[in-house]
């Protein structure tokens, strides 16, 4: 809201500047200060774009929870992702570990799921539950978990929650 407010305030004074300058250019014939009030406001503006990049990106980033991953996850273990991959898409990067994809068949990225190759990749929620039972896995969610498949699945204990962000394990680390 706080960025919203500023925005809105340099916009509102761009306008009323530029208004004067409409003014001032009937009468003194000079279209140049109207570019100077166009390029102020972009400048003024420029400072709440970062912070709102800023603050969207610490809440779609994947990092700390793939970092977690990282760090307790044994050789083993299933790392599976809970949705579309498209929507925690360096998790593998910062992981170290390639997740299998529960329930991202409608996705941007799901086209290959039909793919025989891709069945070892894309599982549904009667395949996480069959590797659920036999070891450890972590489940990295981007579904809220009223929505998650984690609510279903015996023994799921949430380990973070960071941005937009559930991970899950069915063992104690």
């Amino acid at each position: 809201r706080p960025l919203v407010g500023a925005t809105g305030l340099v916009f509102t004074a761009g306008a009323l500047a530029a208004t004067v300058c409409a003014l001032a250019w009937r009468r003194l014939g000079q279209p140049g200060i109207a570019a100077f009030v166009v390029l102020a406001t972009m400048v003024g503006v420029l400072p709440s774009v970062a912070a709102a990049l800023s603050a969207m990106s610490a809440h779609r980033a994947v990092r700390d929870t793939a970092r977690l991953v990282a760090a307790r996850a044994a050789p083993g273990d299933v790392v599976a992702h809970e949705g579309p991959l498209e929507s925690s898409g360096a998790l593998e990067w910062y992981a170290g570990w390639r997740p299998v994809i529960v329930d991202g068949r409608r996705s941007v990225l799901g086209f290959g799921a039909g793919r025989p190759e891709a069945r070892a990749l894309f599982w549904d929620e009667p395949r996480l539950r069959e590797a659920w039972a036999r070891g450890r896995v972590w489940l990295v969610s981007v579904r809220p978990p009223a929505r998650s498949v984690a609510r279903r699945l015996p023994g799921a204990r949430l380990v973070a929650q960071g941005g937009a962000r559930w991970l899950y394990v069915n063992a104690p680390p």
